[in-house]
């Protein structure tokens, strides 16, 4: 009889058998017998990854610098601020003339885990730097968990799993990346989302698809939209190989016998079985028609297997992509406000991996980034470094070599993957990367082709494991074992003559200014060679020697861990020249003691209504989103999403500090790292008045505008040309309002004159978060401006009544109001986070359902009747 070419399993068809019932003790204990080795697994896993951040989060002896406090802290601690005093973060008024925090990605503002950490800081008036610390190094161990359980699960392989763990979680991407808490956040999500993606894939269960669209939806919150768009092609390109392997599997089962009637076959017109069927015969042995060839059952079984395989993969990224849709729509209004809109390709191939990088892949620290010499490579230290362990490395290229029958399809399609997230890592330098930015949505809005290699490392971790697994597989001494002992010596010889020729160029340097750097590369080598030598070792002592297996394996992922360690652990802050103590407080600057936020908090105290901005001008990165932690208002800030409007109205302005045009931004206190003439060449010092000399220097604007004032006319003007007028008018503007060509303004407010004086006052009453309140009182109609960033969202309304809401000089807001006395208020009320919400709120119940769903079905087949058993 013949085989058919689709089991049961395959069509995704399930055993009605179930395991025999009992008592639940015997059950759980069975289960907790059964799980005990993946505990003890995850447990070595958690204990590494406690000795690699214990000088950071238990003796606390440093701290995480850069984007992490720079941007990531300060952003939480404005929200944290917030969420405590019962305002709604979604604008953030301190930075850059106001700015959308909720539209940021790298805000986080809706990831689980930053909500969780909010509310354990509960208490706290200001959020705690270690709390931030602890959640990114979460994330690593997050990470490892997933790696190791995805790896187990597609090799079988304790050892392997516990490798692939290391490489992915604390490899060097990982290792580098530490300061950046949106990229690592998402990535550790990547193993969990594959480990529930393949299995929905697999069986087509609605529990392993709601799973994977929530780890999904999870990745796509934690806001790097680089991450996002990898994964999300990744799944997509995986749903469409899943379906064509079923259809290549099935191919005969597809296809109709050539000469046949394609709408009525006939057995007769077919000379053999279609995927093992046999023509049905009547009782006298006669055959009968058959149903038409395209409606056979195991052609429809094929065709649904296929067909659930493209709505499984589908289902799981747009729901997770509807989960995220309360981060992902306001993102995506505020993207299309700045220059990701018109991104062009030179600035989205910034941070392309540079092919001499490469050497880092079996040198770590070559350009010194932590060893004896200061750092000398061409690039940014946290993207120059490829390292994944040199036995990963070797035992990735077993696992694609040696990889057993059954597993060769999943190893080359891994290999395939390393290769083109290298190539696509090394972006300007490949035509592959032009292909993707021209062609697939979204790819250009992002730069940073160098953040694939943690994808590369990904694929290399998951190869290693099936590396260990072809040694386990085989005996001492077998193939795989002679071939991996052979490239191992041959590495330990290349790093002995590299070691000779090493100390030859040290001898030369010495004294020289490159002695730091040969040391640094010798230490290198000396290092890897150590690697390499306990490696030959432990394995010659298994094939000579008998050493046991297990043992062999706990050495060579020991030999893993160590390496690991020593190259990359705690090389984003191991030599901070600050502590945590002396770094995070209410007031702090740089300084503990020094008084440059007390001062200025007390200024701004001692002027509530009035309101200014400060400008810290090349005073130290802590001062560009620091005014989110103290309150203070700026016009600067560190954010790559700037309105462009904003940026080119910034730009104008303090191009020359001495024009009326910078006294517009409200800018009353400016902050120089020396004398204004250093930072400013050129400014008055008659205008700029030395408040305090130090670090920084503080200089008072003494005509600084106001924050609101009124506008008795407008001029109307195209975008491209409201600048120059801004420019070349800057002496008017406490009268003239210069709106957008085309909208609607009352008559009154069209006057050919540039002014006939003030016709009126305006003064604040309320400045919160996301609504300022303004007492006006008007001698006759005219425009109250108010001199924050104008975002859609913004509504405006006078004495409760709506009021039209314009764009005012560019980038500020401004209202039409009648004489009289009169309450203007400005209300942030943004329709794309609503609509995010109602979006992430329709995909939670979708995804809900499906878990209820999955869980109902596997609870109703443990609770089946039994084999053999009366129902």
């Amino acid at each position: 009889m013949a085989r058919p070419l689709l089991d049961r399993s395959m069509l995704g068809q399930r055993s009605t058998a179930s395991p025999r019932r009992g008592g639940r003790l015997w059950p759980a204990l069975s289960h907790l017998r059964r799980g005990s080795p993946t505990l003890l697994d995850l447990g070595f896993l958690a204990g590494f990854w406690l000795l690699y951040f214990l000088p950071l989060l238990v003796r606390q002896e440093y701290l995480i610098p850069y984007d992490i406090i720079e941007q990531h802290y300060m952003f939480q601690a404005f929200v944290h601020r917030s969420l405590v005093a019962g305002q709604p973060p979604w604008w953030a008024p301190h930075i850059l003339g106001g700015y959308p925090l909720a539209a940021d990605p790298l805000a986080m503002l809706f990831y689980p885990p930053i909500l969780l950490m909010h509310a354990l800081a509960w208490r706290e008036e200001l959020l705690p730097y270690l709390y931030l610390e602890w959640l990114a190094a979460l994330h690593y161990l997050w990470a490892a968990a997933g790696t190791y359980l995805l790896a187990r699960s597609l090799t079988g392989s304790r050892a392997g799993a516990i490798l692939a763990a290391l490489t992915y979680s604390f490899g060097a991407f990982f290792a580098m990346h530490l300061p950046h808490l949106s990229a690592v956040a998402g990535l550790s999500w990547l193993p969990w989302i594959l480990l529930a993606f393949r299995r929905a894939l697999r069986e087509r269960s609605p529990l392993w698809a709601g799973l994977a669209a929530l780890a999904f939806g999870l990745m796509a919150l934690a806001g790097h939209a680089l991450t996002m768009l990898q994964i999300g092609y990744l799944l997509l390109g995986l749903t469409l190989l899943a379906t064509w392997r079923r259809r290549s599997e099935a191919g005969p089962a597809l296809e109709v016998p050539e000469g046949a009637d394609r709408s009525h076959a006939d057995v007769t017109q077919a000379t053999e079985p279609v995927g093992g069927l046999r023509p049905t015969a009547g009782a006298d042995g006669t055959p009968q028609p058959t149903a038409p060839a395209w409606r056979s059952p195991l052609r429809l079984a094929v065709l649904r297997a296929m067909g659930g395989n493209l709505l499984v993969g589908l289902a799981v990224v747009a729901l997770g992509a509807g989960l995220a849709m309360v981060q992902l729509l306001p993102s995506w209004e505020l993207g299309a406000h700045t220059e990701r809109a018109n991104f062009p390709y030179e600035e989205a191939v910034v941070s392309s991996i540079q092919p001499h990088w490469l050497l880092t892949m079996v040198l770590p620290n070559f350009f010194a980034a932590d060893g004896p010499a200061p750092y000398w490579g061409s690039g940014d230290p946290a993207e120059t470094n490829l390292y994944a362990g040199l036995l990963p490395l070797f035992l990735a290229a077993l696992g694609v070599v040696r990889a057993r029958p059954e597993d060769r399809r999943v190893t080359a399609l891994l290999a395939a993957g390393a290769l083109l997230a290298l190539v696509l890592a090394f972006g300007e330098h490949t035509w592959i990367y032009r292909i993707a930015y021209d062609l697939l949505p979204g790819v250009d809005r992002v730069r940073r082709p160098a953040n694939y290699v943690a994808l590369l490392h990904f694929a290399l971790a998951l190869l290693a494991a099936y590396g260990v697994k072809a040694l386990e597989r085989e005996p001492a001494g077998g193939e795989s074992w002679q071939m991996l002992l052979r490239w191992l010596r041959w590495a330990l010889l290349l790093a002995l003559g590299l070691l000779l020729l090493g100390a030859f160029l040290l001898a030369r340097s010495a004294g020289g200014p490159g002695q730091q750097v040969m040391q640094g590369i010798v230490d290198g080598v000396v290092l890897a060679g150590l690697v390499l030598l306990a490696a030959c070792c432990v394995m010659l002592a298994h094939i000579h020697w008998r050493l046991p297996l297990s043992l062999l394996l706990v050495l060579l992922v020991g030999i893993a861990a160590f390496d690991l360690g020593t190259a990359t652990a705690s090389a984003t802050y191991k030599h901070h020249r600050m502590r945590p103590d002396s770094y995070i407080g209410l007031d702090w600057a740089g300084d503990p003691s020094a008084p440059t936020v007390r001062l200025l908090l007390e200024a701004q105290r001692s002027a509530p209504r009035e309101r200014f901005r400060i400008l810290p001008k090349q005073a130290g990165s802590i001062w560009e989103n620091g005014p989110l932690v103290w309150g203070l208002d700026s016009a600067w800030g560190y954010s790559v999403l700037w309105p462009t409007y904003y940026r080119e109205l910034f730009d104008a302005a303090t191009a020359d500090p001495n024009s009326p045009l910078f006294d517009l931004l409200n800018v009353r206190y400016l902050l120089t790292p020396g004398p204004v003439e250093e930072a400013f060449p050129g400014a008055d010092s008659k205008k700029f008045v030395v408040v305090q000399q130090g670090s920084p220097w503080i200089y008072e604007n003494r005509s600084a505008g106001p924050r609101v004032w009124v506008a008795s006319h407008a001029v109307l003007l195209p975008e491209g040309e409201q600048i120059p007028y801004l420019r070349e008018h800057a002496g008017a503007l406490r009268d003239v309002v210069v709106l957008d060509d085309g909208v609607q303004i009352p008559l009154s407010a069209m006057r050919d004159s540039e002014g006939g004086g003030p016709v009126g006052s305006a003064g604040i009453l309320a400045y919160e978060n996301t609504r300022v309140v303004i007492r006006a009182s008007l001698a006759e109609p005219a425009f109250v401006v108010l001199a924050d960033t104008y975002y859609p969202g913004w509504r405006a309304s006078v004495d409760g009544e709506p009021a039209q809401l314009y764009r005012a000089d560019h980038a500020f807001r401004a209202v039409w109001v009648p004489a009289g006395e009169h309450e203007v208020e400005f209300r942030f009320v943004p329709t794309t986070l609503r609509l995010g919400a109602v979006v992430s709120g329709l995909a939670l119940l979708a995804t809900a359902g499906l878990l209820a769903l999955g869980l109902g079905r596997r609870r109703s087949r443990s609770s089946g009747p039994q084999p053999g058993v009366d129902g």
